[in-house]
């Protein structure tokens, strides 16, 4: 790197944080850039691994500051904090970059003692390795800014998406991936500009409009929070659905729209960036932004009376509440100052009722307190019922204290003013749900989804990257978790290849990202090397390439133990291609009683069946025929349904006499 770098759009202090017990690809990338940083930025380093202290060392920086940890510290121990403290304090930098979790957070425990921190904070999201923590990070780093390789690598990350539009203050930017083949002077200098102090303390993503008064006659509020946090275009059916009526509701010429989301750091719903509808509705990210940075003194104060703190005899990993107040006070009140710009920007109050409409799941995110005082407020809520699966199988759901989530789901379904189910299954369990505990149902309708336009015929596709043109698969469109029984179709192709042989089973492939509870299936895919090349795993998909498997794939299947409609099953009939089901109700029902349905634990059965399609080219024509005669929904079905349900409802209100 040259002397003479131009240094104006640099940081002129960087803090690294790059505590990680291990020895790896993030520590060497790291050093990479410690060697390049041009001289005239002063630089520190807290490092944990003994390897990486020895190379940091080795590199011989003027000025450079390394503070060690133990490599049995863990991110919330005193000791880590401690010296994260006690570095920030000496080296009071413009930015900090963090590219390891365990650096991720210490940074969130930090926070409490330097709340400004989090605004200086630049994470390195390199790999996959961060999908599974990286939301609940960021909750807890307000005003934290993400790097990443390539934007393509959102499609890969539905944790990241939610605040990669931005939202609120979290910012994300596109960077160079410090390793061997592209460090350079182009490179550094890329990284520092996004690093370098900003010299706005607005974001170009303000205002964002906070949704309160009364709004117009006509007005509907659709809520986008899943969406946004789990990404554009994301193949999940309930995602599908909140798009769909996304579009639909848009081209409603008598309705005022607008669109929310939850923000979980103000714990409130607010209205949509600009930034964040643009991305819903492209897919692409806004230009660069740029956000607030402390002031010098701030830094010195807050940091200060933390580490006088962590040295007491008393000290606890976190501070007493009253100097978490005294630390964070300031923050706040920027915090405020910021707020009272954005509500002046919010057009006047009007009178009368609304809807509100939540399409997936708002008891997940939103407490049922909300959604409760907005029905005080005059709202009429609209909600989408996709299933009670945590009531009819709590074994097969998400981790989570069964009882209570159960009472909230229940409780906020049934201060609907209308819902609508994806299916008669889910709409008759919900019943049965209610009846259990004493509560009283709302009106309903039924209205099954509409597969997407594009995965019709017609629409664009092309074949993913892994599969040979040509090459006969069978398909599997489902999150990886227990309750979609991967482990099946696992058990079933081993017996077909040693039924059939390698040279006569087609590929297996699954389409879906990974879920909960499959820790099993994981290992399994990556020991079985029976069946490794039989079996194909597409994490992230788009839709041509969805509907390319959908069109070419001999049939699909789909042995879920429990489904609240099977959007999988509509989408296979509507390319035209069979599909082998389980025997669940809601299963039945979207494929109209036409295709095979199996007891999901009969696994000779399915064996019988897909042998006999693969050996009897009649049969699969025969079956490939019947696909053809189903009936499937018109687009925007269910888009169409909540415009109905939401134009009654105003037109109800309107009738009463003031």
């Amino acid at each position: 790197m040259k002397q003479d770098t131009e240094l104006s759009t640099a940081p002129r202090a960087l803090l690294l944080v790059s505590t990680e017990q291990g020895y790896g690809g993030a520590e060497r990338n790291l050093e990479l850039l410690v060697r390049h940083l041009p001289a005239g930025i002063r630089v520190g380093v807290l490092a944990q691994s003994r390897r990486h202290i020895d190379e940091l060392t080795a590199i011989q920086r003027p000025g450079l500051q390394i503070r060690t940890l133990d490599e049995d510290c863990k991110p919330a121990d005193t000791r880590a904090l401690h010296a994260l403290l006690g570095l920030y304090r000496a080296l009071r930098p413009d930015a900090v970059l963090v590219n390891t979790r365990p650096g991720a957070r210490l940074m969130r425990e930090a926070v409490r003692w330097i709340p400004e921190i989090s605004q200086q904070t630049f994470l390195y999201v390199h790999d996959l390795s961060w999908q599974e923590t990286l939301e609940g990070l960021l909750v807890n780093l307000p005003g934290a800014s993400l790097l990443v390789p390539t934007r393509e690598m959102l499609q890969h990350l539905p944790t990241l998406a939610p605040d990669a539009m931005p939202r609120g203050p979290h910012f994300v930017h596109t960077a160079p991936y410090l390793s061997p083949p592209v460090v350079g002077e182009s490179a550094i200098t890329e990284l520092l500009a996004l690093l370098a102090p900003a010299t706005s303390s607005t974001p170009v993503d303000a205002p964002l409009r906070e949704l309160a008064g009364g709004p117009n006659e006509s007005r509907v509020v659709l809520d986008m929070t899943l969406s946004l946090r789990r990404g554009h275009r994301a193949p999940a059916g309930v995602v599908r659905v909140e798009r769909e009526v996304w579009e639909v509701l848009q081209a409603a010429p008598d309705f005022e729209l607008d669109f929310c989301r939850w923000d979980p750091r103000e714990e409130r719903l607010r209205a949509l960036s600009v930034a964040e509808r643009e991305w819903v509705d492209t897919g692409t990210l806004p230009a660069q932004n740029t956000h607030w940075r402390p002031q010098a003194w701030d830094v010195a104060v807050t940091a200060a009376l933390g580490q006088a703190w962590m040295t007491l005899p008393v000290a606890h990993n976190r501070p007493p509440a009253l100097i978490t107040r005294m630390l964070t006070w300031r923050g706040v009140a920027r915090r405020d100052r910021l707020l009272a710009a954005r509500a002046a920007t919010r057009p006047p109050a009007a009178k009368g009722r609304h809807v509100r409409v939540f399409a997936a799941n708002p008891w997940t995110v939103i407490p049922a307190e909300t959604l409760a005082r907005f029905k005080q407020e005059g709202a009429a809520l609209v909600m989408v019922l996709h299933d009670v699966l945590t009531w009819e199988k709590p074994h097969l759901t998400a981790g989570r204290e069964v009882t209570g989530f159960v009472t909230g789901m229940l409780q906020t379904l049934c201060l609907a003013d209308h819902l609508i189910a994806v299916s008669r299954y889910s709409l008759s369990a919900f019943h049965d749900a209610c009846r259990e505990h004493g509560l009283v149902p709302p009106p309903a309708s039924v209205c099954n989804p509409s597969v997407p336009t594009a995965l019709l015929p017609g629409a664009d596709a092309h074949p993913p990257a892994g599969l040979a043109e040509g090459e006969a698969f069978v398909l599997l469109c489902a999150t990886l978790e227990v309750r979609k029984n991967h482990f099946l179709l696992l058990n079933l192709w081993e017996r077909l290849l040693a039924r059939l042989g390698a040279q006569r089973i087609p590929r297996l492939i699954f389409v879906g990202d990974w879920g909960w509870g499959c820790d099993h299936l994981k290992l399994w895919l990556a020991r079985d090397w029976h069946l490794a090349g039989h079996v194909l795993h597409l994490p992230q998909l788009d839709d041509a390439g969805l509907a390319y498997l959908y069109r070419h794939a001999l049939f699909t299947l789909f042995p879920s133990f429990a489904e609240g409609y099977g959007m999988p099953v509509a989408e296979s009939l509507a390319a035209g291609t069979p599909v082998v089901t389980a025997n669940h109700p809601a299963l039945l029902e979207a494929s109209q009683g036409l295709m095979p349905a199996l007891d999901p634990l009969d696994l000779p059965a399915w064996e019988r069946t897909v042998v006999d399609l693969l050996e009897n080219p009649t049969a699969l024509a025969a079956l490939r025929s019947r696909a053809g005669d189903c009936q499937m929904q018109a687009p925007g079905s269910m888009g169409a349904e909540i415009a109905r349900v939401a134009r009654g409802l105003l037109a109800q209100d309107r009738s009463q006499p003031a």
